[in-house]
């Protein structure tokens, strides 16, 4: 009968002494292509998948593989090993030296289990750099960096910024960076242009007693591979990564907070190549390598975020910075390592999947004598660029029909919505920057760094279904049925049946009926630079109103694997296709106005929810959401979602600029802008207006609560 043993006390140290003692015997086995330390995968057809047992021992008859098995709540602490051929017991009965035993037995009578699981490596899948489209405000984290060496262009990402101190770098693979004075590219509009120079230190191998002091492993060395790019201008730089936005404090990992629950912590990240990727963790100090009795591991595999599915990473993804996932309460993602390497298995039946090789950011931090940058030009958007913003409120400004709002509006369209010019070679204002910032984004860039309450006001999740007195309704429908439903109070009661918190009740609608009102007052009153100011900023909201993705419980997909929709569509296609943009919805507007208005706050708010109706009908987010499931791997999904959805974004950026039009038109008309004198249409200076958008108090953000 077999003893019974009680492994979920096993420690880190314990796995690794265990991996050390049996060295020989996994490293001169044919079959083992590689080992880790984590916790068992148990097979999703077993009893104790579902449940509990009261012991583990299972015949080998079965292929165990990344595909068919996972973790759960009650694995073990155990000693990873990857085979490339599954062999069974009664195969193995002539040649039992090549047995892997299903336990490690120590001299002190501690015992480890191993988990064998049949992963066949394969080669990892490249990308042609001709493919790679990037062009968003400011280079920064899942950037393409690239060098040449003996006449060959290497490609990898930058991770993130960081700083020794004096300079600012951007951190990436050593193998990438190259060596000192190495000029390194990335690529904009599809051209190289040079961002800086290689700097030393860099990191490679170094020995793992060293990086986790007190813990087994004398004949380990542990990959780092990070080197540093001295940037040449800083202005051109976020610390933000692309795809991710503003990064949370390092996830500080050492020997004394290292801890297996790491082990099926979901992640995500953004690589140059592969773009959004989500995956977690399968295993830690990954052996990937045996040579001449020494042992080469890397901190962290990381795999699909699903059993059995695909994390898409690429070569080109060396650099990557790896983030917690979910985020922080502040909505900011912590990251932990920095990808330097990936492997492809075989999973079985013609099925493979690529995993990410990556390093404690701890101990490259360490190693280098960095620390991360985190607040440099940051509030930058991570969905519907600048661009979508910026076009819906310039274009508004030619569509009003009265004579003296347009004159007012055209004199002051530049300060509102940009220049033509402009939004095409991304002249965008900066993220809390001194000078003034065009107000269509004053929101995003000032509002949501220097004032709380912001980011409720700009999405509703209008499909979501309700609770108890809202039970198989969503606000949508309810709406739908009865307008006169669309008020605060009735928002925040549907919100608390479905328990959402204070700071996810969006409030969308009310922000607008909130910048309406007063907009009429501020006609009224005269105050024309406030109604300026005003029309200027509820741009923004309006354009989020017209973003299908912002009013949808779906605004980052289903699940995990469709996490970077929202980033996807709503950033990077639009940025990269922001030529067509301007000069299309030029050519679609030319020479239009409105011809309706209305009276009211509460009908501005009916016009909030009709143009996200409208949207939705003309793009709803499950078109979105499947034409980037189908779209190719990596940036060239850009390509594929605009072939879809092009014609699509340009009638919901349409759709927004004639309803942004006809909501200043009827607060300029109700408010009296007829008895407004010809002297008063006068543009606006820049110093006026910032002195309403930096003043707290001027249109205040409010919770729903606060607006019943």
């Amino acid at each position: 009968m077999t003893a019974k043993h009680d492994f979920s006390t096993l420690t880190i140290a314990d796995l690794l002494e265990a991996r050390d003692a049996y060295h020989r015997h996994t490293t001169h086995l044919p079959t083992i292509v590689g080992t880790g330390i984590g916790r068992y995968l148990i097979r999703r057809d077993d009893p104790d998948f579902k449940e509990p047992s009261t012991g583990r021992e299972k015949p080998r008859d079965e292929v165990r593989t990344l595909q068919n098995s996972d973790l759960t709540s009650w694995s073990d602490p155990c000693v990873l090993v990857f085979v490339n051929k599954w062999k069974t017991p009664a195969e193995l009965q002539d040649k039992p030296e090549q047995y892997v035993p299903s336990r490690l037995y120590l001299p002190d009578d501690r015992v480890i289990p191993t988990c064998v699981v049949l992963a066949t490596p394969e080669a990892v899948p490249g990308e042609a750099i001709a493919d790679i489209h990037f062009a968003p405000q400011l280079l920064g984290g899942g950037y393409p960096i690239l060098s040449e060496v003996q006449g060959q262009t290497r490609m990898g990402s930058v991770g993130c910024l960081v700083t020794d101190g004096h300079s600012v770098f951007a951190l990436t693979s050593r193998h990438v960076a190259g060596p000192e004075n190495q000029p390194s590219y990335t690529v904009i509009h599809g051209e190289p242009y040079e961002v800086g120079e290689s700097r030393e230190p860099s990191a490679a191998l170094i020995k793992f007693s060293k990086a986790y002091p007190g813990w087994p492993g004398f004949r380990t060395l542990l990959q780092l591979d990070a080197g540093l790019v001295r940037v040449h201008n800083l202005n051109e730089w976020t610390s933000q990564v692309y795809g991710v936005g503003e990064i949370g404090p390092l996830v500080d990992l050492d020997p004394d907070s290292f801890s297996l629950d790491l082990v099926g912590r979901n992640a995500r990240a953004f690589g140059a190549v592969s773009g959004s990727m989500t995956g977690r963790i399968y295993a830690l100090f990954y052996r990937y390598r045996s040579r001449a009795g020494i042992d080469f591991v890397t901190d962290f595999l990381i795999g699909p975020a699903v059993a059995g599915g695909s994390l898409g990473t690429h070569r080109g993804d060396s650099g990557t910075l790896w983030f917690f996932d979910p985020p922080e309460d502040d909505g900011k993602y912590r990251p932990f390592a920095v990808q330097w390497g990936s492997s492809s298995f075989d999973l079985a039946e013609e099925e493979s999947t690529s995993f990410a090789l990556a390093s404690n950011l701890t101990i490259i931090s360490r190693e280098l004598g960095v620390r991360l940058v985190s607040d440099w030009e940051t509030g930058l958007p991570e969905t519907w660029g600048k661009l979508g913003h910026y076009e819906v409120g310039a274009k508004a400004c030619d569509l009003v029909a009265h004579p003296k709002l347009y004159k007012l509006l055209q004199e002051n369209k530049e300060l509102i919505g940009l220049s033509d010019d402009d939004r095409l070679t991304k002249k965008f204002p900066k993220s809390k920057q001194a000078a003034f910032i065009a107000l269509a984004d004053v929101p995003d860039l000032w509002w949501k760094t220097y004032r709380g309450k912001e980011k409720p006001s700009h999405f509703a999740d209008m499909d979501e279904e309700g609770q108890g007195d809202f039970q198989g309704e969503t606000l949508m429908s309810r709406y739908l049925d009865d307008p006169t439903t669309l008020d605060p109070a009735t928002w925040l009661a549907f919100y608390q049946s479905i328990g959402t918190e204070q700071k996810y009740q969006g409030s969308l609608p009310f922000r607008v009926q909130q910048f309406y009102e007063e907009m009429v007052g501020f006609v009224r009153d005269r105050k024309i630079a406030e109604y300026v100011a005003a029309a200027g900023i509820l741009a923004h909201y309006i354009g989020d109103a017209a973003q299908p993705l912002h009013t949808s419980r779906l605004h980052h997909g289903h699940n995990e694997s469709e996490a970077g929709v929202h980033a996807q569509y709503e950033t990077s296609m639009v940025e990269r296709y922001r030529s067509e943009i301007v000069q299309k919805l030029n050519e679609r507007l030319e020479g239009w106005q409105i011809a309706s208005s209305f009276s009211g706050g509460r009908a501005a708010a009916r016009a909030t929810i009709d143009l996200a109706y409208d949207a939705i009908d003309l793009l709803s987010p499950e078109e979105i959401i499947d034409s980037y499931n189908a779209a190719g791997e990596g940036l060239r999904r850009n390509e594929d979602l605009w072939r879809d959805l092009g014609e699509a974004t340009l009638d919901i950026l349409e759709l927004g600029a004639f309803y942004l039009a006809e909501i200043w038109e009827s607060a300029w008309l109700e408010g009296g802008g007829n008895q407004v004198a010809q002297a008063e249409l006068k543009r606006i200076s820049k110093t006026r207006l910032m002195s309403l958008y930096k003043r707290k108090t001027f249109l205040e953000s409010k919770w729903l609560e606060e607006m019943v």
